[in-house]
């Protein structure tokens, strides 16, 4: 079993995966799904890393990804690194009903030796975007290696074919920019944080309680800060602009004023206050009359997550709150032109 490392924050699990098996000095084989046609599981963009201990990642799952790894494990009896694509008709192929058409892209490394991996990490934690640039040939293919670059795009995955016939394929790889600072540790936000953790998200979580954080967490994942301060002091010296914001702490007078200090900024992307239409409107009411103005209270949500769960337990929250902050989330990437895709 790969011993996954303290990592950069945001890294999706492959890429933590292949860190570890270059770590040790595991051969591993990077496959990502390049194409696609019709129905299939996946986007463009999803990766499987598989190893001889297990896989990370997933490209669909089903009979596509079993014949994946079949043929990614077969891999691992040969001594040089190879480069290949292999396209299948789900449908007459796999017997899958969705019938659509995936083209997968191998990349089999036999002793974790990868050159250009450590540049990556290292742009990726300062925040740039990266290309990798490949010409994936015929089965098998040893003579190009891959290509890396500084770039703007926001495109995940370019497949193309040259006049030469040679295939080019771009990937671009770039941190992940939506981060959340949670305030508070209690029940629905360690419920949150659990649902979150998977889907791309770097979690700033505050409380002045260190023995509510769990102790496993910051150990074993590498998105979440865990920060053990006063919320207050937290948001009114260190808070990042462009944050979404979620306030459920234990005392409603300090959720009143996380309120004040974070309504007040201009810079914020969500604010969003657990409890009922009663709570808010009692909020808002002395919120005025702290001097904030209609249009400051505007931004404050709450109740917070999507409509219809009625339930209160704190894992039905949390999938309701999770799910609203997605929907803002892929909202704001869709209408800045940015193509959604979560690796």
């Amino acid at each position: 079993m790969l011993t996954v490392l303290d990592s950069i924050h945001g890294l999706p699990d492959w890429l933590r995966g292949m860190q570890a098996a270059i770590h040790e000095q595991q051969a591993f084989v990077l496959i990502t799904l390049v194409a696609t046609q019709g129905s299939v599981p996946r986007e463009a963009g999803a990766r499987l890393l598989v190893t001889e201990q297990g896989n990370i990642g997933t490209i669909g799952g089903g009979h596509l990804e079993w014949q994946a790894s079949k043929r990614a494990l077969s891999l691992f009896k040969q001594h040089q690194a190879l480069s290949s694509l292999e396209v299948f008709t789900l449908g007459p192929q796999l017997d899958q009903c969705c019938g659509g058409v995936a083209t997968l892209h191998y990349e089999y490394y036999p002793l974790g030796n990868v050159v250009w991996f450590d540049t990556l990490l290292q742009r990726w934690q300062q925040g740039l975007a990266t290309s990798l640039t490949a010409y994936p040939q015929v089965w098998p293919n040893t003579g190009r290696t891959r290509v890396l670059s500084p770039t703007k795009s926001t495109a995940s995955v370019e497949l193309s074919e040259l006049s030469s016939g040679e295939f080019c394929l771009v990937e671009t790889f770039k941190p992940a920019l939506s981060q959340l600072v949670l305030f508070g540790a209690g029940h629905v936000a360690q419920a949150l944080v659990q649902v979150l953790l998977p889907l791309d998200w770097h979690i700033i979580w505050v409380d002045h309680r260190a023995d509510l954080f769990p102790h496993a967490l910051s150990e074993q994942q590498a998105s979440v800060d865990c920060i053990v301060t006063s919320p207050t002091a937290y948001a009114a010296g260190y808070l990042p602009p462009a944050s979404f914001c979620l306030i459920m702490t234990h005392e409603h007078s300090l959720d009143l004023e996380l309120c004040a200090e974070l309504l007040a900024r201009s810079d914020l992307t969500y604010v969003g206050l657990i409890g009922s239409a009663t709570k808010a409107g009692r909020f808002r009411k002395r919120l005025l009359e702290q001097g904030l103005t209609k249009q400051q209270l505007e931004k404050l949500v709450c109740p917070i997550g999507i409509r219809g769960i009625q339930s209160k337990q704190p894992a039905a929250i949390a999938i309701g709150v999770a799910a609203q902050l997605l929907q803002l989330r892929e909202g704001r990437r869709a209408a800045a032109g940015e193509q959604i895709h979560e690796s």
